[in-house]
């Protein structure tokens, strides 16, 4: 096992002819399209899946209007909130055991730091991935890309009152929390 962590990952297909016929305006448009369309459809059905409590029921009530919830069935939202449960338990796994082995003494050796911050890399990118589970939902029934809920200015003043009234102290800094060195 290396000491040291890989450097940054190099994306042949924007060097040369890919590059020239991707990296044009008509891409952006493209882009942009995806990632309202289905990346951010995809991202709250991931977020709906984590908020839901394991609750198929739940996740339909958090994700869908009222229209809408009546042709999605539990079944169809379960594996997406199975794996995505599944995958945050490996990541919250995962990240003790990095921060547990960048603080612990003695100082482990540099190569199994690199493991603990790769298995981490791997946890990550494996529950974002989670999302993916959610695009056969998206295709059948459509999840809207955002859930709107937006105050009028009429009940904004006793939605904020606390706020309103305090306004030195509306977002308080979170307590200070003691600072330690990690192993390098």
């Amino acid at each position: 096992m290396t000491a040291h962590l890989p450097g940054p990952a190099e994306y042949p297909i924007l060097h040369g002819w890919p590059g020239n016929v991707i990296l044009r305006p008509w891409f952006d448009r493209l882009a942009l399209y995806l990632i309202a369309r289905w990346y951010f459809p995809l991202s709250r059905a991931w977020a709906a899946a984590l908020a839901c409590g394991g609750s198929p029921e739940q996740f339909i009530a958090i994700t869908y209007t009222d229209g809408a919830r009546r042709r999605v069935s539990a079944d169809r939202v379960r594996r997406l909130i199975e794996t995505a449960a599944a995958r945050r338990v490996a990541y919250d796994t995962a990240q003790a055991a990095w921060e547990a082995s960048l603080f612990e003494a003695p100082a482990p050796a540099a190569a199994d730091l690199v493991a603990a911050q790769l298995r981490r890399q791997g946890a990550a990118q494996a529950f974002m991935e989670a999302r993916r589970f959610g695009l056969r939902l998206h295709i059948t029934h459509a999840v809207p890309p955002v859930r709107w809920n937006i105050v009028g200015p009429d009940d904004m003043p006793a939605r904020q009152q606390s706020r309103l009234a305090d306004p030195a102290t509306a977002f308080p800094a979170p307590p200070p929390k003691p600072v330690a060195q990690s192993h390098r």
